[in-house]
This record gives C-alpha cells, structure tokens and sequence, in this order.
C-alpha cells in the first residue's frame, strides 16, 4: 500500500529510504487538490502549501552557492557589514560546528531559493566546510520529479 502511494507521489521507494534518515515526509494528497494547488500556486505567483520537507540533507556548500536568495539577499552579501557577520560565523562554526542549517525553498516552477542562511552557507565555505546540513520544503508537488527538475526529491537523493 505504502508502495503504491509513493508512486502516485511520482516518488521512488530508494528516494525515501535514501531521504527518510534525513527527516522526509510528504503531506500530498495528489490528485485535483495538487492540480488546484498547482494551478492557484502560478496563477496568484505563490508558493501555495508546503507538500514535502526534509529537515537535515547533507549538500554541496558551493551548490548552494549558486542559490539566489528568496528576496534577493544574495546579492547584499559582499557589503562590509555582512562580510563581517560572515567572517564571525565562520569562527563561530569553526569552534563550535554550524548550529542551524540553511532552509531551501523548492517552488512549484522547480526553482530554488535559499529561504534562510545566506551569511551561513558563505561562512561555511570560509569555514572550509563541503557540506553542510539543509533543510528542504517543497510547496505545491515540487518534491516531484516531473515539477521539481533539479531540486526534486529524487534529484536531491540521487546527491547524497
């Protein structure tokens, strides 16, 4: 039964016993609720509801890197004040380890964000670290291949 239900998800069962270690669960009913969450979620230009989350999936520091910002936070990163809050993190996380992760947003076009943890995942580079733990919420079916692309949940479990 649990079989058949992560095939409707268009999830694999090796993506959720890959994912499940890292705190996967889906909430998608599927069927016309993800068609009208989908629809409503380009039309109005939102997110729409959170279908699927992770909460501590090891990536790639320079993968997130490539992250833009979910409001652009991104590109206020190489001012002085936060190069000086990043190079402070850095020490902090050489110390004591990276007390929270970064959280990424998957939308329902597939696209990627970093929702928080800008200044983090550039002080763990700074911090020499590879990877670092993220936590994932996919809105609106994302977490399915055929919507996600490259942030999908098979996507991301094929990464680890």
């Amino acid at each position: 039964m649990f079989r058949q239900w992560l095939n409707e998800q268009n999830i694999s069962s090796n993506t959720h016993n890959k994912l499940s270690p890292y705190g996967f669960s889906i909430d998608n009913p599927g069927g016309g609720w993800l068609a009208s969450q989908r629809k409503r979620a380009m039309l109005n230009k939102t997110r729409g509801d959170v279908t699927a989350v992770a909460d501590s999936i090891p990536m790639s520091v320079d993968e997130l890197l490539m992250l833009p910002g979910e409001e652009g936070e991104h590109l206020a990163m190489d001012t002085e004040l936060a190069q000086h809050k990043i190079k402070e993190l850095a020490n902090s996380i050489k110390n004591k380890g990276l007390e929270y992760g970064p959280m990424v947003w998957v939308s329902v076009n597939g696209r990627a964000s970093v929702a928080e943890g800008n200044h983090r995942i550039r002080a763990a580079k700074l911090a020499k670290m590879d990877t670092i733990p993220v936590q994932f919420r996919w809105f609106a079916g994302s977490e399915q291949e055929q919507y996600g692309k490259h942030w999908s949940a098979d996507q991301i479990a094929n990464r680890i």
